[in-house]
């Protein structure tokens, strides 16, 4: 009788219909994680991602879809009674012992995994009635970050919080993510996200792990920003599933190939991006990837414009050189350390009988007699015989234009 005049108390308000207007309604029980994920907003209405997704799937899949929230407890009582269809912000992959579902067989569904259809054909001819009906398929939902929030405003690192106690709500998915052995520390448990930030700024802990866009909304909440860090970037990934209950693997199929198109498509990722620059500005949003992107080819073209004036400035050099160069009454070869021609100016050009073609071929097939490869090696002047008399000018290994060893005179015809 006290049971049924003081039932058990949950997030209260009514479920939200989602998805198509008409066919059999799916009860979908959304697991809390807080805004901007599943919360009740100021009308009373559940509200969040949670609810785009699932409304965007019910859509999508013809689906209609009756969405309800409440904590872990509240999700086992339901799952036990048979009244809901489906936990949507389970842990995915769920263990076979899980707190929410006991005792039932769980199968998770694998996204890469292109016979599923078949498996799960081949699984439900295989099973009885009765056996079927108390599997549960889970698959993948959503990433929810998850970091670390510090006393002070300076947040610190993970590897200060070994061996210390840790914040974290009691009973949340991020709670059994730190039991799973990630990090050595002490759990103390308190009841909601805002009770463990409470708690911190007490100085009750070293620090706390929560959701990390519910703890920095509810920071704010609080008053608390200044008092509270949260570690960026943001070390942890909790993957969240959604689990079909009652063995309806039809249904378990029809969500997973409509979230994978949803995925593949890029709406959920839109529909992330647009809670999370409402609740937290400061992450990466749309909105800021595409000012990035302008500052970022605004700088681009800066750049360009200066290498464009930059070659310009270098063109117009050594062009100057080359008329210098050409109004020397003496003949100047330069050649590389490969022994071919890189600059050969007028007066050289008249009295070796070559021209501007003779540029990157090599001297000495110009120049027959020259030697050029042997006095780059040896480094010692050399002088010939054919149409050169005295020792000519050749490049130095430091130089462009250079004497090999000491000055040997002026060349001639």
């Amino acid at each position: 009788m006290l049971l049924f005049l003081f039932p058990e108390r949950g997030t209260g308000g009514s479920p939200r219909i989602v998805g198509s207007e008409t066919g059999r309604t799916y009860h979908v029980f959304c697991l809390d994680s807080g805004a901007p994920y599943i919360f009740r907003d100021s009308a009373g209405e559940l509200a969040g991602m949670y609810v785009d997704i699932l409304s965007s799937l019910g859509e999508r899949e013809g689906l209609k879809l009756s969405l309800s929230s409440g904590d872990g407890r509240e999700a086992r009582r339901n799952v036990h009674l048979g009244k809901i269809d489906a936990v949507a912000g389970c842990l995915y992959p769920t263990l076979p012992d899980s707190e929410i579902f006991g005792y039932l067989p769980v199968k998770n569904l694998d996204p890469q995994n292109r016979n599923l259809s078949v498996e799960l054909d081949l699984l439900t001819h295989r099973l009885s009635g009765k056996e079927l009906l108390s599997y549960v398929f889970t698959l993948p939902f959503l990433r929810e970050p998850a970091t670390f929030f510090f006393p002070g405003r300076e947040a610190g690192g993970t590897d200060t919080l070994r061996g210390k106690t840790v914040l974290v709500a009691a009973e949340s998915q991020e709670e059994r993510h730190l039991s799973g052995g990630s990090l050595p520390v002490s759990l103390l448990r308190e009841e909601s996200p805002r009770t463990v930030l409470a708690a911190l700024a007490a100085g009750r802990g070293h620090g706390a792990f929560l959701g990390a866009y519910q703890g920095i909304k509810i920071s704010r909440e609080m008053g608390r920003e200044q008092d509270i860090s949260p570690l960026r970037p943001f070390p942890y990934l909790v993957a969240k599933g959604i689990a079909v209950l009652k063995g309806q693997s039809a249904l378990a199929l029809q969500f997973f190939r409509g979230l994978d198109t949803m995925e593949r498509a890029g709406e959920i990722d839109r529909i992330r991006d647009r809670w999370i620059s409402e609740f937290e500005p400061s992450v990466f949003s749309m909105r800021q990837i595409w000012n990035w992107a302008g500052a970022g080819a605004l700088l681009l073209c800066a750049f360009l414009a200066w290498n464009m004036m930059l070659k310009r400035k270098v063109t117009i050099i050594v062009k100057e050189r080359e008329k210098i160069l050409d109004f020397i009454r003496d003949g100047i070869l330069a050649v590389d350390r490969d022994g071919k021609i890189t600059m050969i100016n007028r007066a050289a050009r008249t009295l070796l009988g070559l021209s501007h073609e003779s540029v990157g071929k090599e001297a000495d097939l110009c120049i027959p007699g020259l030697s050029a490869g042997m006095i780059l090696a040896g480094g010692v002047p050399s002088t010939t015989t054919n149409r050169i008399s005295t020792a000519p000018f050749f490049p130095a290994a430091r130089s462009p234009l250079f004497r090999q060893g000491e000055p040997s005179g002026r060349s001639s015809p």
